[in-house]
């Protein structure tokens, strides 16, 4: 009985209730756009963009329900690295200091004559996260290397994927945390735009730029795994995601780079990510950024356990 009424309590609270919100403020901002003479046509654009919201929201439902049934173990970690955030001074000071930035870059381009539109603040989003999320990421593995907790996670009955997935996915959680706030931009683009813009893009946008963080962590958490230091896994994370996203950006732009260095540069981070800003989502790409990070976090996965047995 008592699973019975968890579950229509999930249901009612997690499920309708959000859909239902979704109704009335579809509803007021339809009556208050009809009053104040808005066009329908961008009234339709508008409500396509709370739908596009609603959506995202019942997919992070459906993803953290897969998680919660297929490693439960896992996200013990997981839920456990993601309150840790929330005690961590470096952690509010580099989210601060992101949304100052992306504050700023949406602020400088959501001006009268401006084409309304993220394009070039997700781009800088990419330049940001290569210092923010070695900031985020250096603590770990080197933290339990240091102060000796690791001892406590290996005597568990966990396996290192649990220990690196459940790293990582609280990071990453995190960073989904980070990224939250912005969407306050999407909504002031729909509400003051003349004429409507064009969600595509920006949907696409967002699901580079969470691409590119899981990279960039999974990259933070191999190197945070290879040292104690967290000085040394920052400042080590950070030269790796500088090689492969700022330089070959850098040398791109090179007229006298050759054919193959230009082809090279071409595959790296950036290159891929501009066409999610643009509004393309490629095949290719998503392949890159899932096997890119699946790569990092087997590397992860090895040190831990070649560390385990020494």
């Amino acid at each position: 009985m008592s699973n019975k009424k968890s579950a229509k309590r999930f249901v009612l609270v997690w499920i309708l209730l959000p859909f239902g919100i979704y109704l009335v403020v579809a509803t007021i901002w339809l009556l208050v756009g009809v009053a104040s003479g808005t066009a329908l046509p961008r009234l339709v654009s508008q409500g396509r963009m709370l739908a596009v919201l609603l959506w995202v929201y019942y997919g992070c439902l459906v993803a953290s329900w897969l998680l919660k049934s297929l490693a439960p173990r896992g996200l013990v970690i997981s839920r456990r690295e993601l309150s840790s955030y929330f005690y961590s001074p470096i952690a509010y000071v580099a989210m601060t200091l992101f949304l100052l930035a992306t504050g700023f870059l949406f602020w400088s381009d959501f001006q009268p004559g401006q084409i309304a539109g993220m394009r070039s603040l997700f781009e800088w989003m990419v330049w940001l996260l290569v210092f923010v999320i070695p900031v985020l990421s250096m603590g770990l593995m080197s933290q339990e290397w240091s102060t000796g907790t690791v001892e406590t996670l290996m005597t568990a009955p966990l396996s290192e994927i649990d220990v690196i997935m459940g790293k990582f996915l609280g990071s990453l959680c995190f960073f989904l945390v980070l990224l939250a706030p912005t969407v306050v931009y999407v909504i002031l683009l729909g509400a003051y735009s003349r004429p409507s813009f064009d969600v595509g893009p920006i949907v696409s946008g967002y699901v580079g730029i969470v691409l590119v963080g899981a990279l960039f962590i999974a990259i933070g958490l191999f190197c945070s795994s290879l040292t104690r230091s967290q000085v040394v896994a920052a400042v080590a994370a950070a030269a790796i995601l500088f090689i492969v996203t700022i330089i070959p950006k850098w040398a791109s732009e090179k007229a006298t780079l050759p054919k193959f260095w230009r082809t090279v540069a071409d595959q790296l981070v950036f290159r891929r990510y501009a066409d999610f800003s643009r509004g393309v989502l490629d095949t290719g790409h998503l392949v890159f950024f899932i096997a890119a990070t699946a790569v990092f976090l087997f590397l992860s996965v090895k040190v831990l356990e070649s560390r385990r047995w020494k």
